[in-house]
């Protein structure tokens, strides 16, 4: 995505009169193009070990600085993700405790109405009981 923006802005800039270095080349090169091949047959036009070096060098710290915009892109997406999740988790606390809760405490009402029945009718039958020992104890 980075990438991207840079080429935009990079598009963006060329559009409003800079040139790019490839275009400068450009420019130089149909002028100079005899003189590179002529030097270059003689073996002038190669690039020496210093300029490798050096070429090298510039390439490094360019990498690093890429590197350095991916880590925080990176980062930028990892706070993003988190910020999305806290967000999920605690909203969807939030909805489960208003949604369960009433349902919980039904159930549990349920539950308290049918232990009173039973205890009703567990004491309904002992009463039911000593009535029937008294009935067949007069017998």
């Amino acid at each position: 995505m980075f990438r991207q923006l840079l080429k935009l802005f990079r598009k963006e800039s060329v559009d409003q009169g800079e040139t790019a270095p490839g275009q400068k080349d450009d420019l130089l090169s149909s002028e100079t193009g005899r003189r590179k091949s002529f030097w270059g047959r003689l073996g002038f036009g190669r690039k020496t070990s210093s300029q490798n070096v050096i070429s090298e060098q510039e390439k490094c710290p360019k990498e690093l600085e890429e590197l350095k915009l991916e880590i925080q892109k990176c980062k930028f997406e990892r706070d993003e993700l988190y910020q999305i999740l806290d967000f999920y988790i605690y909203d969807d606390w939030d909805l489960r405790l208003d949604v369960e809760l009433p349902i919980l405490q039904s159930e549990h009402e349920r539950r308290m109405m049918a232990m009173q029945m039973m205890t009703n009718s567990i004491s309904d039958a002992m009463e039911r009981y000593k009535e029937l020992i008294q009935v067949n104890s007069s017998y």
